[in-house]
């Protein structure tokens, strides 16, 4: 199914500090709440290999409900793949687990853009 498919694509981007096991992260809270989407979710989380835990951000993306977005869910994927710069938000790495897409993204602890304007 769609799931196959994204686990051929992306499970290879990742780098050497931010693995690629969902075993490797402990969700400490959800940070988009009430939204009402089952297209995605996302959770401030920790990444428990590093020698020093670092706080990181877990977007999940739940491919079985969602299989018609699959193509915006990898073009997204791609688009920040490709994005190196210290004003946005960086992905560290993606990989399937279960039905999910999970993208590991930098943790931006100063609130939204919008807070910020």
């Amino acid at each position: 199914g769609s799931t196959e498919a994204m686990q051929t694509t992306e499970s290879d981007t990742s780098s050497a500090q931010h693995p690629i096991r969902a075993a490797d992260y402990i969700f400490v809270s959800e940070l988009v709440v009430g939204t009402g989407s089952d297209w995605f979710k996302i959770w401030r989380a920790k990444c428990i290999v590093a020698n020093k835990p670092k706080e990181v951000v877990i977007k999940s993306f739940n491919l079985d409900k969602n299989a018609e977005s699959l193509d915006d869910v990898q073009k997204e994927v791609a688009v920040m793949r490709g994005c190196s710069h210290k004003n946005i938000v960086q992905l560290y790495a993606s990989f399937v687990h279960g039905e999910e897409l999970w993208m590991v993204l930098d943790y931006m602890d100063r609130g939204s853009c919008g807070d910020q304007l």
